[in-house]
């Protein structure tokens, strides 16, 4: 016998609040800040890249999201696509983290920032990798930063491996009846 399972929801419709493929590059309003080392995030060929191999020193460098309102919705999923190739002793070498005391600009690392668990791309793979859905509904506030945080343990062979983000979706249900 076959089983249909339907869900009902009256909160409202699914929206995308973010959805960036990286095809027009630089991306509207997404921000690049290196806190060490001469490499930082770099439009590749519809993603975007980074590698800190011949960098001056090992790397410290952040993307950005464009800042989100996640108190308009509900039930809001991240999910992204990654790609590595090489490998670095430190590991992990990338991150994805939010913030919410993140004014928007200057050094990221002047924020607080709190560290969300995805799937990436195995160390040296050369394979895109889904991060699988970022559960993020527990996240509230109108000034929400999301961030890839990238960090190499040098800057030559087997300390500086080479990443790949792309497809950056966030999902949620918009919030249309709130009671007084």
């Amino acid at each position: 016998s076959t089983v249909n399972t339907f869900v009902v929801s009256d909160v409202g419709s699914s929206n995308d609040l973010l959805d960036e493929d990286f095809s027009i590059c630089p991306a509207t309003h997404w921000t690049t800040y290196s806190v060490s080392g001469t490499r930082n995030w770099e439009c590749g060929m519809g993603y975007m890249e980074i590698n800190a191999y011949g960098s001056d020193v090992a790397c410290d460098d952040w993307l950005i999201s464009p800042v989100q309102n996640l108190n308009a919705y509900e039930n809001e999923v991240l999910s992204f696509k990654s790609w590595n190739k090489y490998a670095d002793n430190y590991y992990p070498p990338i991150e994805i983290k939010y913030s919410v005391s993140y004014t928007g600009s200057g050094d990221p690392g002047a924020a607080s920032w709190n560290t969300l668990s995805a799937t990436w791309c195995a160390e040296n793979d050369q394979v895109w990798t889904s991060s699988g859905n970022i559960d993020i509904s527990a996240i509230s506030g109108t000034d929400v930063y999301f961030a890839f945080h990238y960090t190499s343990s040098g800057t030559g062979t087997g300390t500086s491996a080479y990443w790949e983000v792309d497809d950056v979706l966030i999902t949620g249900d918009e919030i249309t009846n709130k009671n007084p």
